[in-house]
This record gives C-alpha cells, structure tokens and sequence, in this order.
C-alpha cells in the first residue's frame, strides 16, 4: 500500500488522520488480531499467576473495531464508568476477590478472541467472526505466554477452540461446588498453559459465588 499526501492540499487534520490510519494497518498486517490484549500492571508477577482471560467479542460495530478498544474500554471500567456491558469485568473481578471488583484487572490479561465488533448484545456471530478465533488465540498465547487461561464462554470453549492441533490436547478435568471443566494444555513459544472454561459471566443465572471454588482450585492446578 501507498499512501501519498500533497502537503499542499491537505490540513494537518487530514496528516494526523492518515498517519494514524497507516499505524493501525502496519498493527493489523503483522498480528493474527485486531483488537490489542488487556495487560495488567502486574500481569507478570501476579499473585494469581500469570492468568489470560477469554471472552468473546465486542460490541459496537465497525467503528470500535480499533487495536486500542479493549485496553480503552477497561481503562473506562476501571475509572469508574460503568455501562451494562460492563457487568463481565465486574462478574469476573468479583469471582476473584469478592471485597474488590477491580483488583483482578491489575492482576491478569484479557482479550476478545473473535476479531469483529458485533453490533450488539442480540447480534449472533458468523462464520468469518468464528473462524477469525483461533489464529488470534495462537497469537495472543505466544505473546502473553501465561500460565493460566480462563476461557469465558461455554460455546467458545466447547464449539470454537482447537481440539485436533498437536499444541494442544485435554489432560485432565475439574470439579469442584457442582461445577465442571475439562483441563487443556495448550504449547505456545516457550512454554505450556493449562486452560478451563466457565459459563459467560453475563449469562442467565450465573453466580460469581457458584463459580469461585471452582476458579480457586484451578489456580492451584
């Protein structure tokens, strides 16, 4: 690609706004991901472990569809915005320590494996946002090389991740307060992870209660 400008005809405006374009292209064509992983300050030296969290997807539509929207959306979250979609980082912060919401964020990475901003909540994803799942999962695990991974959502984790690859394979399950996961291991570049998945932290009935004996053991795993 060639982008050229006539510094004659064009305002700094419009240079600010191509230059910006052109970052975001050079990001896209060099990752199996749009959207950049969530990093906690303490992601590496966490009293959790080094933990990567999965969820599913934004929403929004296209114009969120940035490589800044997920570390900005939980920046909001931490400064104390809140907005319904909002509930999963409070669901899932409260899992980890009940008396603070916000500690996890400081403690963990998090990502959206499906690379599209679906439209919203109702909006189902397609076979192109599905298939855009496992070469951002392949990438973010090289990159993030966590010891633990939590995978939000019992579609993704059942229907969406790979199960034929030799990188991977199941090697055990945990019970634990009548909650159930299969144990993966997944090789990335340097290492192993081990990997369970939980119910979506908004989904019907869930219960941060309900799910925390069962995340308590798997991070002794």
């Amino acid at each position: 690609m060639c982008l050229y400008l006539d510094m004659k005809e064009t305002n700094i405006k419009n240079v600010n706004f191509f230059l910006n374009l052109w970052n975001k292209l050079k990001f896209i064509t060099m990752k199996n991901y749009l959207f950049k992983p969530w990093i906690g300050q303490n992601y590496n030296n966490s009293k959790f472990g080094k933990i990567l969290i999965f969820g599913e997807s934004h929403y929004g539509g296209e114009q969120k569809e940035n490589p800044e929207f997920t570390k900005e959306v939980i920046e909001e979250y931490l400064s104390g915005e809140y907005y319904p979609a909002y509930r999963i980082y409070s669901n899932l912060g409260l899992i980890f320590n009940p008396e603070d919401k916000f500690e996890l964020w400081n403690n963990c990475a998090y990502a959206n494996l499906i690379q599209h901003a679906l439209t919203d909540s109702d909006d189902q994803p397609n076979l192109t946002h599905i298939n855009s799942v496992i070469p951002a999962f392949w990438d973010y695990i090289n990159e993030l090389k966590p010891d633990k991974i939590i995978f939000c959502s019992q579609r993704m984790w059942e229907k969406w991740l790979p199960d034929n690859d030799p990188r991977c394979r199941m090697i055990d399950t945990i019970n634990e307060n009548s909650k159930e996961s299969t144990i993966w291991e997944y090789d990335f570049e340097g290492g192993k992870a081990v990997a369970i998945g939980i119910n979506h932290p908004t989904s019907f009935g869930f219960s941060n209660n309900e799910w925390r004996p069962l995340i308590q053991k798997f991070l002794k795993y």
